[in-house]
C-alpha cells in the first residue's frame, strides 16, 4: 500500500525524533561511564549546537544543487549509526567529536524535512508543519519510553544504539526513497545564494519569541534525567521518565496548535502556553517530591510545544529569500542559542547546583509572552 505524501513526511519527522530521544535517553549512562564531571559534560554537550552550525551553513547549498529528497537519503541513514559512535566513545574528546557528528548531520536532516514539509503543505493548502513536529514529539516520547524500558530490562547503551541504527536507518530509506520533491516557495530575491545565510530582521523578530521554548526544550531534553538523578536520588529508570512526560504535554500542545491557534489568534495562544511554561518552571525548581518534579517537566512540554512549529511557519513565510534559506538562518541563530544554553547551565549547575541554574531561566517565558504578538499569519517582513 502506497503511503500519502503528507503521512510520509510526518513519519520522517518522527524517526528524527527517535534518534534523538534514543541518544538522548541514555547519555546520562555515557556521561557516568566516562566519568565527566557536570562541567564537561556540559562542554561535550555544545558539540551539538556546533555540529548544528556546520550542518545548518552546508544544508541549504546542498538541498538548492541536489535537492531535499537527496539530503535527506544521504543523511537520516548518517544519523542512526552516529549514536553507536558516541556510546563507544573512550573520553571526553571521542564524546565531543560523536556529537558534533551527530549535530551536523540531525541539523541538515531538520532543514531539509521542514522545507519539504513547508513545500507540501503549500502545494496541498493544509497546515502540516505543527503536525509533523506533533509526530515528532510522538517519536521522541516512543524512544524515550522503549530507552528507559531498554535501561529497566539492562541492556546497555551500546546494544540499544546498534539496533537504532538498524531499524532507524532502513526504515528513513524505504520512506524517503519514492518522495517526489514539492515546488519551492515563490520568494522576490534574485541572484546566486550566500554561502552563509545569515540572519535577517525576520530571523530576530522570531527568535524573540522562540528563545523561551528553544532553551527550555534544551535544557530539559539535556539535563532532567540527571537533575532528577542528582537532586532528588532517583533511579536511572525512574529519572529516565522525565523524557516522556517532558514530549506527551508538548506533543498533545503541537497537535492542538492549529485549531486552538485559529481559534483564539497566535498570539493568545502562544501567551497562554509561556504561562505554562512558567509555572511548570517554577515548580520544578522549588518542589521537594520527585512525582511533582515530572509533573513540572509535563506542564513545560506543554509550555514548549508551540515554539517551534509557529517559528518554523513564520520563518518560512519570508518572501525575502528562499524558504531554505531563511530556515537555515533561523538554524545558525538556534545553534548559538543551543551552544550557549548547555554549557551556562552546566557551569551554573556546577558551580551553585540544578536550582539556581534553573533559576537563571526563569525571564525567558516573560519574554516570550511580551513577544507572542510578534508572531501572526501576516508575513513577518511587514512587521
Amino acid at each position: 500500500m502506497t503511503l500519502p505524501l503528507r503521512l510520509r513526511i510526518m513519519i520522517l519527522f518522527g524517526l528524527h525524533a527517535m534518534l534523538v530521544g534514543g541518544l538522548f535517553a541514555r547519555l546520562a549512562e555515557v556521561q557516568r561511564a566516562l566519568g565527566l564531571s557536570e562541567q564537561m559534560f556540559g562542554l561535550a554537550l555544545a558539540a551539538l549546537p556546533i555540529g548544528g552550525f556546520a550542518g545548518t551553513i552546508m544544508a541549504p547549498g546542498l538541498a538548492e544543487r541536489h535537492g531535499t529528497r537527496r539530503l535527506m537519503l544521504a543523511f537520516y541513514p548518517l544519523a542512526a549509526i552516529i549514536p553507536a559512535l558516541v556510546g563507544a566513545a573512550a573520553g571526553f574528546a571521542g564524546l565531543f567529536a560523536g556529537l558534533f557528528a551527530f549535530g551536523l548531520v540531525l541539523a541538515a536532516t531538520s532543514i531539509a524535512s521542514n522545507v519539504e514539509a513547508d513545500r507540501v503543505a503549500l502545494a496541498t493548502n493544509a497546515p502540516l508543519i505543527a503536525r509533523s513536529h506533533g509526530t515528532w514529539g510522538i517519536g521522541f516520547l516512543v524512544s524515550s519510553l522503549l530507552s528507559a524500558l531498554a535501561i529497566r530490562a539492562g541492556i546497555s547503551p551500546m546494544q540499544q544504539f546498534w539496533v537504532m541504527a538498524a531499524v532507524l536507518g532502513l526504515g528513513a530509506s524505504i520512506i524517503i526513497w519514492p518522495l517526489r520533491q514539492s515546488p519551492p516557495r515563490p520568494h522576490k530575491r534574485n541572484g546566486p545564494q550566500p554561502r552563509i545565510a545569515l540572519p535577517d530582521r525576520t530571523t530576530w523578530t522570531v527568535l524573540g519569541f522562540a528563545l523561551s521554548g528553544m532553551v527550555l526544550e534544551g535544557v530539559t531534553r539535556n539535563w532532567s534525567v540527571i537533575y532528577l538523578r542528582d537532586a532528588f536520588g532517583a533511579t536511572d529508570w525512574v529519572a529516565a521518565l522525565a523524557l516522556p512526560a517532558f514530549v506527551i504535554t508538548q506533543t498533545m500542545g503541537r497537535f492542538a496548535t492549529d485549531p486552538l491557534a485559529a481559534r483564539f489568534g497566535d498570539a493568545a495562544f502562544s501567551r497562554a502556553l509561556s504561562a505554562c511554561a512558567l509555572l511548570g518552571l517554577v515548580g520544578l525548581i522549588f518542589t521537594g517530591s520527585i512525582w511533582v518534579a515530572l509533573l513540572a517537566c509535563a506542564v513545560i512540554g506543554l509550555g514548549c510545544a508551540s515554539t517551534m512549529p509557529m517559528a518554523t511557519v513564520a520563518i518560512a513565510r519570508d518572501t525575502a529569500r528562499p524558504s531554505a534559506e531563511s530556515v537555515a538562518a533561523f538554524a545558525i541563530v538556534q545553534s548559538g542559542v543551543g551552544l550557549a544554553a548547555p554549557v551556562i547551565y552546566g557551569l551554573a549547575a556546577g558551580a551553585v547546583d540544578h536550582r539556581f541554574a534553573l533559576a537563571l531561566l526563569m525571564p525567558l517565558p516573560v519574554l516570550a509572552w511580551l513577544w507572542a504578538r510578534k508572531i501572526s499569519a501576516a508575513p513577518l517582513a511587514s512587521v
